[in-house]
């Protein structure tokens, strides 16, 4: 088969679309565990851009359920707590191919009450983690103590908090050519906004290159990016070092205002290893979600997230709510 063959398969399949629906887009996804939320992010997202002089809102909450203890040479971690992040994001197009975009984090910490649900679904395929053995906690925890000096952070309680506010920009580098993908690159900066366990406090550089395929009812999405964090935390002893993440989604749409997606993703840690597995190594999540769009202008994703193949790292059963209102 030669590449005009091919080419005019691909142009086929693409006019069995839906049409005049909006174009498909991946859930927004980064790793919400509680040492890693923190940290400057890119959610994952299609290569395509706002039109010039559009803007676009959205606001997601991320909610996740973080549990984890160990001791390094120096440190003991000991986290126990459920965290809902809303965060709006507003998306302006600046130029053909081009956007600018901020993103406003906020963090609510506390016990919750995923413990017994999570404890059900893990008895059925495998051990329960130890860990979540006995009642539910009445507060949040996140412990990070250096146990040689006596230093470092004890929270618990209940409380909500702003994080760490990042300015970022979008550029559509190519357009979907049959087989060769959308591609675009994106840079973010991220602000000192935010406190520990909730934003770092400090400045941190993001970058990072999506690329999208989309053939007829049904799209595909790659995306790797890479953050670097300038924090340091010597009450606790802590250095952070470069991290990223790689992403990979697929979506089907099943009918005009409706589509489903399957979505899974490896991120690294942020935090300078620990000496604690559990702390220092990746995690992997799997995603399966469905969006509707029940006008033009608007539409809602929500999606479940498990952790796979490091369960004792990383967030455990999460949840994404995305409300999205454009132009």
């Amino acid at each position: 088969m030669d590449r005009r063959t091919l080419v005019a398969i691909v142009a086929l399949l693409a006019s069995t679309g839906a049409r005049g629906a909006e174009p498909l887009r991946p859930i927004p996804w980064l790793d919400p565990s509680a040492l890693m939320k923190p940290f400057l992010q890119l959610a994952f997202e299609a290569p395509e851009t706002v039109r010039p002089g559009a803007m676009e809102v959205s606001l997601r909450t991320f909610y996740s359920s973080t549990i984890l203890r160990g001791w390094g040479p120096t440190l003991m971690v000991n986290v126990n707590v459920e965290t809902a992040q809303p965060t709006a994001l507003i998306r302006y197009g600046v130029a053909d191919g081009t956007e600018l975009q901020l993103v406003v984090p906020g963090s609510i910490d506390y016990g919750g009450w995923l413990t017994r649900p999570i404890k059900f679904v893990e008895g059925i395929f495998a051990d329960v983690n130890p860990l979540r053995l006995g009642a539910p906690p009445k507060q949040g925890r996140i412990q990070i103590q250096d146990y040689r000096r006596g230093t470092g952070l004890d929270w618990v309680g209940d409380g909500g908090t702003l994080g760490d506010l990042s300015l970022g920009v979008k550029t559509l580098v190519r357009r979907q050519d049959g087989v060769e993908p959308a591609l675009s690159v994106r840079a973010a900066l991220g602000l000192p906004t935010g406190r520990f366990p909730d934003g770092t406090g400090q400045l941190a550089v993001a970058g990072g290159a999506t690329a999208g395929w989309t053939f007829g009812s049904t799209a595909v999405w790659l995306e790797a990016d890479g953050e670097l964090p300038t924090a340091t935390f010597t009450s606790m002893g802590l250095q952070t070092r470069p991290h990223g993440a790689l992403q990979l989604g697929v979506a089907r749409r099943i009918a005009s205002a409706f589509s489903l997606h399957v979505q899974t993703s490896a991120h690294s840690a942020a935090l300078a290893p620990f000496g604690i597995p559990d702390v220092d190594g990746r995690t992997y999540y799997l995603l399966a979600g469905v969006t509707a769009a029940p006008t033009r202008a608007l539409s809602v994703a929500f999606a479940l997230v498990e952790n796979i193949f490091a369960t004792r790292r990383g967030a455990d059963i999460s949840g994404v709510l995305e409300l999205t209102w454009r132009p």
